[in-house]
């Protein structure tokens, strides 16, 4: 039974979402502590949609890997805030557009040196050419553990 809960607990799923939590708290203590009233879900979105503007609901929720719900609480959010903003779509009306507002890009040049600084110190010490091994694994094994759910 050790031997199971010693594999468990190192292994790859594991470290992955561990890690990633960790990195996550760390950039939300970073945005408190800088006076940011914001998630790392909304800011999450908000990088999205700087990237991709103009995205319906559910594109945005696939793109961030959420479920449409949880997307609808973290826009009310970001809307309250004015950093997003919904629009009817012009071919259809029922249809409502996100946009990023220019209060919304204001704030990621705002968070965007706090992010680099929180990624710099979790790849510290880190060779650029084991890292991007480590990234081209990550990613084979998204890919594995996606295949066929498209």
């Amino acid at each position: 039974m050790k031997n199971i809960e010693n594999q468990l607990k190192n292994s790859m799923g594991t470290l992955i979402g561990r890690t990633s939590h960790a990195i996550l708290n760390k950039l939300q203590k970073r945005f408190r502590e800088e006076g940011h009233a914001i998630t790392v879900e909304q800011w999450q979105l908000l990088i999205n949609l700087n990237n991709t503007n103009d995205q319906y609901h559910q594109q945005l929720a696939e793109n961030t890997f959420k479920e449409k719900s949880t997307t609808t609480r973290i826009l009310d959010g970001l809307e309250k805030k004015a950093l997003v903003k919904r629009v009817a779509d012009t071919a259809d009306r029922r249809q409502k557009r996100i946009r990023i507002t220019a209060r919304g890009r204001t704030l990621l040049d705002k968070l965007k040196p706090l992010a680099l600084d929180v990624q710099g110190r979790a790849l510290k010490g880190l060779d650029l050419e084991r890292l991007e091994v480590c990234q081209d694994i990550l990613l084979k094994i998204y890919g594995n553990v996606t295949a066929g759910q498209e």
